[in-house]
């Protein structure tokens, strides 16, 4: 939060990445006392500027306009925090159909995302130390575009896999709405690796946190057909966290 202190004024905010409250500033520099209005848990403005965890910013403190707790735009850039976006902010919206802009609070380091504008589309990933990446997707048709997660995203021509077009999957029947798993009129995907010698009548993907599927034969793990597991196994896996592929029986760990 912004506070004052006596004629000052301070942030304070939580560091995720150290776990714990730190002032990000020892003060707010050229801040307007008088018209200080704090606007959420990073941003603030006054008659003059917006301020991001006490820095000025170029955001336009007259058309600044929340879209998630840490993503805003004005009149003519999307900030992740305070840095510029290519995005446009006309027709801005998430490509992603499990995700309104106000669905989640915030776009967490380590997290990639679809956006588009009304002329193109972008993947967009902040990596851990809150640097940008952004890829244009080539040729996106962006009234069609739609994505399942923060990874794939797909049109009536072409997948894109980490913002990155992929040309051997049917777009026109891909459905990627599994966790993991998808598949076209050809074949069955984990991400984007075809699944071998499944089979594509019987196959389901078994629903949980760990992506596990099978068919008529036996299971799968990833993109990998496994030998020697039976279901009660699979279910101790899927209620478990954070699992070590290698402790997943005949899977080759990559």
């Amino acid at each position: 939060e912004y506070y004052k202190k006596g004629n000052e004024v301070y942030y304070e905010g939580y560091d995720h990445k150290n776990g714990k409250f730190i002032d990000y500033n020892e003060k707010v520099e050229n801040i307007d006392l008088n018209s200080l209005e704090q606007i959420n848990d990073f941003y603030a403005r006054d008659k003059n500027n917006v301020y991001f965890r006490g820095k000025e910013t170029d955001i336009d403190r007259d058309y600044i306009q929340i879209i998630r707790l840490n993503l805003v735009k004005d009149r003519d850039f999307v900030y992740y925090e305070d840095k510029k976006l290519k995005v446009s902010p006309r027709d801005f919206s998430f490509v992603n159909k499990n995700i309104t802009n106000k669905s989640l609070p915030d776009i967490n380091v380590g997290y990639g995302f679809y956006v588009k504008d009304f002329q193109n589309a972008f993947y967009v990933k902040i990596d851990e130390d809150r640097n940008i990446e952004e890829i244009k997707l080539d040729d996106a048709d962006v009234d069609k575009l739609v994505s399942w997660n923060h990874i794939l995203a797909k049109d009536g021509k072409n997948i894109y896999y980490y913002g990155k077009k992929i040309d051997y999957i049917d777009a026109l029947s891909f459905d990627g709405n599994g966790i993991g798993y998808g598949k076209d009129k050809n074949n069955i995907y984990y991400d984007v690796t075809i699944v071998k010698n499944a089979d594509y009548k019987s196959f389901k993907e078994i629903k949980g946190y760990i992506s596990f599927s099978k068919d008529k034969y036996s299971y799968f793990y990833k993109e990998q057909r496994l030998e020697g597991i039976n279901y009660e196994e699979i279910k101790d896996f899927i209620n478990s966290f954070g699992l070590d592929d290698k402790k997943v029986p005949g899977y080759k760990y990559k």
